[in-house]
């Protein structure tokens, strides 16, 4: 005799960490609903990875339109002195694609 398994998607937002007022449960796209719990997991952690990769990323923004940079060189041809008077953006476009 054989039965049938029955799985219930536990996935809620309630019972996590960081639901705060006066937002508590903040998910306009319903992302809690899609899936398992492994997969409301998953969408934790990638939120949290690209959250900490923005802000890095805002940190070298800032640092270099503060004018701080690296000794050195960047590749064979372009030191950082060179790219420190540029803005970000400018930067970003002197970069060399194969980097050497």
């Amino acid at each position: 005799m054989s039965q049938a398994s029955q799985t219930a998607v536990q996935a809620s937002l309630d019972g996590l960490p960081g639901s705060t007022l006066p937002i508590k449960n903040f998910d306009p796209l319903k992302l809690a609903d899609l899936g398992s719990d492994e997969t409301l997991a998953w969408f934790r952690a990638a939120e949290l990875k690209h959250g900490r990769c923005a802000m890095v990323a805002t940190v070298g923004f800032l640092t270099q339109a503060a004018g701080l940079h690296f000794p050195g060189q960047l590749s064979s041809d372009v030191s950082f002195e060179s790219l420190s008077g540029m803005n970000p953006i400018d930067q970003w476009a002197a970069v060399p694609i194969a980097g050497t």
